[in-house]
């Protein structure tokens, strides 16, 4: 299977983490220059998605257009700072491991609690596939099929969400797939979520700061609380009762209309040790320039 991986320029360090994951599990990939936001412009930042982001998502378009040129049927797109597992060589050799009506397939995991459909076999003892009901961010580790990024190229021609939410966010209106699926446990985890790693410069994301600013919250002041009788609350409490019936039913609701149910999503470990080496050197080097004067 066709791997990309799509790397800003001015990040060699996460080309040579990837790249020794990639080797020690004897993956071949092409790298994809990412579009660097800091580069041009891509637009004002509005409260969908960040200028910033808008590029990583053309980045993304950028490396499914590379793939429909290949004229592969299938493509595994990795961002720079995941943490790949030592199962994900088994898991892309393996022909039966992604049936064919699948388009889109998410093989990492934020260990977000997500609604998933019922498991169905993916040829590896111990992984399961599972239709995404609910959303799972993040597009560190994907792998697409020939027909999807056609459609995707097709349509997504720019970008008013970040492409996570467009390719994973099911509860969005932005959520662009008829259907994406799930790998369980994952074969990908981001660095930033792995201790004691997550402070290394490697896991440091170039976007932070303008998702920072994008999710800032403003503080709004609660109403004040009407007054009111003993008889009226009396009342209130009484209606509550068929509220609360009906949010208790709510949950089997859901899982019999929609045949799933929420689960967590492990990463299927162990860290490569050439992932581990990689870290450690950067690490290194971060402690010798924090020592040098500004």
């Amino acid at each position: 299977m066709l791997i990309l991986l799509i790397n800003l320029g001015r990040r060699p360090d996460r080309l040579e983490f990837m790249t020794a994951q990639l080797d020690a599990l004897g993956l071949p990939f092409e790298r994809i220059e990412a579009i660097d936001g800091n580069s041009g412009d891509f637009g004002k930042d509005i409260p969908t998605v960040t200028a910033a982001e808008r590029a990583c998502a053309l980045s993304h378009r950028k490396a499914w257009q590379h793939f429909l040129a290949s004229g592969q049927q299938r493509c595994l797109i990795l961002e720079d700072d995941v943490i790949l597992s030592p199962a994900l060589k088994p898991f892309l050799d393996n022909p039966g491991s992604i049936p064919r009506k699948i388009g889109l397939l998410r093989v990492e995991t934020r260990l977000m609690r997500t609604r998933l459909g019922l498991p169905r076999g993916c040829g590896m003892r111990g992984f399961r596939l599972h239709r995404l009901r609910s959303t799972h961010f993040g597009t560190a580790a994907y792998v697409m099929s020939r027909a999807f990024a056609e459609a995707a190229v097709r349509d997504l021609t720019d970008f008013d969400n970040p492409v996570d939410h467009v390719l994973f966010a099911t509860d969005e209106d932005c959520f662009y797939p008829a259907e994406a699926y799930q790998l369980r446990p994952a074969l990908g985890i981001q660095v930033e979520l792995v201790e004691p790693v997550a402070n290394t410069a490697v896991a440091a994301s170039d976007l932070e700061r303008f998702r920072v600013t994008r999710f800032a919250t403003i503080t709004v002041r609660p109403p004040s609380r009407p007054k009111r009788s003993k008889l009226a609350k009396v009342v209130r409490e009484i209606g509550r009762i068929p509220r609360n019936l009906r949010a208790m039913g709510k949950p089997a609701y859901e899982a019999l209309a929609t045949r799933s149910v929420w689960r967590d999503i492990p990463f299927a470990g162990p860290i490569l040790p050439a992932a581990i080496a990689s870290l450690s050197v950067h690490r290194s080097e971060q402690a010798m320039q924090s020592e040098v004067p500004a």
